[in-house]
């Protein structure tokens, strides 16, 4: 089971995310817009409102992700 967080849960972002999750990945999605991250938080591992940009805001999450899908 791998673990990856995912900037950005738009239609890209979300497909994989969810395609993630059915295989048995942990799965963090990140995205800028609440409405979208409250859409997907009961799907995910974890599910956060962050401004990727901001470098401070993603050490926040404490993740140490294998690998980031942009």
């Amino acid at each position: 089971m791998g673990q990856f967080a995912v900037i950005g849960l738009g239609r890209f972002g979300s497909a994989a995310s969810l395609e993630l999750i059915r295989l048995g990945h942990s799965v963090i999605g990140v995205d800028v817009n609440a409405k979208i991250v409250n859409q997907m938080a009961d799907q995910l591992t974890l599910a956060a409102i962050a401004d990727a940009t901001d470098e401070h805001a993603l050490k926040d999450l404490n993740t140490r992700p294998v690998m980031l899908l942009w």
